[in-house]
Protein backbone atom coordinates (compact mmCIF):
# COMPACT_ATOMS: atom_id res chain seq x y z
CA UNK A 1 0.00 0.00 0.00
CA UNK A 2 1.17 3.50 -0.77
CA UNK A 3 2.63 5.18 2.40
CA UNK A 4 0.91 8.49 1.59
CA UNK A 5 -2.42 6.72 1.21
CA UNK A 6 -1.81 4.91 4.48
CA UNK A 7 -1.18 8.25 6.24
CA UNK A 8 -4.33 9.76 4.71
CA UNK A 9 -6.39 6.77 5.85
CA UNK A 10 -4.87 6.92 9.34
CA UNK A 11 -5.52 10.66 9.67
CA UNK A 12 -9.07 10.26 8.35
CA UNK A 13 -9.72 7.47 10.85
CA UNK A 14 -8.31 9.60 13.69
CA UNK A 15 -10.58 12.50 12.70
CA UNK A 16 -13.56 10.14 12.53
CA UNK A 17 -12.82 8.74 16.01
CA UNK A 18 -12.32 12.27 17.35
CA UNK A 19 -15.68 13.34 15.92
CA UNK A 20 -17.39 10.32 17.50
CA UNK A 21 -15.84 11.13 20.86
CA UNK A 22 -17.00 14.74 20.51
CA UNK A 23 -20.53 13.63 19.68
CA UNK A 24 -20.63 11.34 22.71
CA UNK A 25 -19.33 14.15 24.90
CA UNK A 26 -21.95 16.51 23.49
CA UNK A 27 -24.70 13.94 24.13
CA UNK A 28 -23.40 13.48 27.66
CA UNK A 29 -23.45 17.25 28.26
CA UNK A 30 -26.97 17.54 26.86
CA UNK A 31 -28.12 14.69 29.10
CA UNK A 32 -26.49 16.38 32.12
CA UNK A 33 -28.18 19.68 31.27
CA UNK A 34 -31.56 17.96 30.93
CA UNK A 35 -31.08 16.22 34.27
CA UNK A 36 -30.20 19.55 35.90
CA UNK A 37 -33.23 21.20 34.32
CA UNK A 38 -35.52 18.40 35.52
CA UNK A 39 -34.05 18.65 39.03
CA UNK A 40 -34.51 22.42 39.03
CA UNK A 41 -38.11 22.15 37.88
CA UNK A 42 -38.83 19.52 40.55
CA UNK A 43 -37.30 21.81 43.18
CA UNK A 44 -39.29 24.81 41.96
CA UNK A 45 -42.51 22.76 42.00
CA UNK A 46 -41.78 21.59 45.54
CA UNK A 47 -41.15 25.17 46.71
CA UNK A 48 -44.41 26.40 45.15
CA UNK A 49 -46.38 23.50 46.65
CA UNK A 50 -44.76 23.82 50.07
CA UNK A 51 -45.36 27.57 50.09
CA UNK A 52 -49.06 27.08 49.39
CA UNK A 53 -49.37 24.22 51.87
CA UNK A 54 -47.75 26.21 54.67
CA UNK A 55 -49.93 29.22 53.90
CA UNK A 56 -52.98 27.02 54.43
CA UNK A 57 -51.52 25.74 57.72
CA UNK A 58 -50.83 29.32 58.84
CA UNK A 59 -54.41 30.32 58.02
CA UNK A 60 -55.72 27.42 60.12
CA UNK A 61 -53.46 28.37 63.04
CA UNK A 62 -54.51 32.01 62.70
CA UNK A 63 -58.20 31.05 62.83
CA UNK A 64 -57.47 29.29 66.15
CA UNK A 65 -55.64 32.34 67.50
CA UNK A 66 -52.21 30.67 67.43
CA UNK A 67 -50.28 33.50 65.71
CA UNK A 68 -47.76 33.61 68.56
CA UNK A 69 -47.04 29.88 68.59
CA UNK A 70 -43.63 28.50 67.64
CA UNK A 71 -45.25 26.50 64.84
CA UNK A 72 -46.86 29.59 63.32
CA UNK A 73 -43.58 31.49 63.55
CA UNK A 74 -41.70 28.62 61.92
CA UNK A 75 -44.20 28.62 59.06
CA UNK A 76 -43.80 32.39 58.79
CA UNK A 77 -40.02 32.06 58.49
CA UNK A 78 -40.42 29.35 55.87
CA UNK A 79 -42.91 31.47 53.93
CA UNK A 80 -40.46 34.38 53.89
CA UNK A 81 -37.79 32.07 52.48
CA UNK A 82 -40.17 30.61 49.88
CA UNK A 83 -41.37 34.09 48.92
CA UNK A 84 -37.78 35.18 48.32
CA UNK A 85 -37.05 32.11 46.19
CA UNK A 86 -40.21 32.65 44.14
CA UNK A 87 -39.31 36.33 43.67
CA UNK A 88 -35.87 35.30 42.37
CA UNK A 89 -37.45 32.83 39.94
CA UNK A 90 -39.68 35.63 38.65
CA UNK A 91 -36.78 38.11 38.49
CA UNK A 92 -34.79 35.74 36.29
CA UNK A 93 -37.79 34.95 34.09
CA UNK A 94 -38.20 31.39 35.31
CA UNK A 95 -41.75 31.99 36.56
CA UNK A 96 -44.45 34.30 35.27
Amino acid sequence: MNPVLLIVVAVSFAIFISDLAGQNETRHRRRQKMERLEAFEAMMKMILEQSESEKIMMDKLKMRGKEKSATYRQYMGNRLFYSRMIALYKEYGLLE
